[in-house]
């Protein structure tokens, strides 16, 4: 259903390091149940196949505010930016895993992603070496596998 480039670049080992379990396909893919939303590619008309998605309701781990009233549920939806719906990806993800349908991770070491997760001032100013270094496949070999940026690595 969806095809995204390696998540971070290719390791020496070939280890690839994810919170999400995987298995790894002869014809040179990951295959992943659970889908990312960043980069990626679908096919259009197979994905109505999935519709409708779940409806999946935020689950608290702190019981307590599960049994607030609903008007402080929603003053707490507002205050921490989140509604009471899960994301858009974990509705998907659950419905992938109810499916034939899987998310490919591509094994190709020539495209790859990283995901920068410290967008402060030093990555806003090594941005410009970054993308020199990305777009031709030069980065620090403690990146190799990771799909999250480790800019001390980077910049070091």
């Amino acid at each position: 259903m969806f095809v995204r480039p390696l998540s971070g670049p290719p390791s020496k080992t070939g280890d690839l390091h994810q919170k999400f379990p995987f298995t790894k396909d002869p014809a040179g893919l990951y295959r992943f149940k659970f889908f990312g939303s960043r980069a990626y590619l679908l096919n259009r008309r197979k994905f109505d196949q999935l519709l409708p998605l779940p409806i999946l309701w935020m689950r608290y781990k702190r019981l307590w505010i599960s049994k607030l009233p609903a008007p402080l549920l929603t003053q707490l939806h507002n205050w921490t930016g989140r509604g009471a719906l899960n994301s858009w990806e974990i509705m998907v993800s659950r419905k992938l895993e109810e499916t034939h349908y899987l998310r490919a991770t591509l094994t190709s070491e020539q495209a790859w992603t990283v995901h920068p997760k410290d967008r402060g001032p030093r990555f806003i100013n090594a941005l410009p070496d970054l993308l020199k270094r990305i777009e031709t496949g030069d980065y620090p070999e403690a990146q190799g596998g990771y799909y999250d940026m480790k800019l001390n690595a980077w910049l070091s």
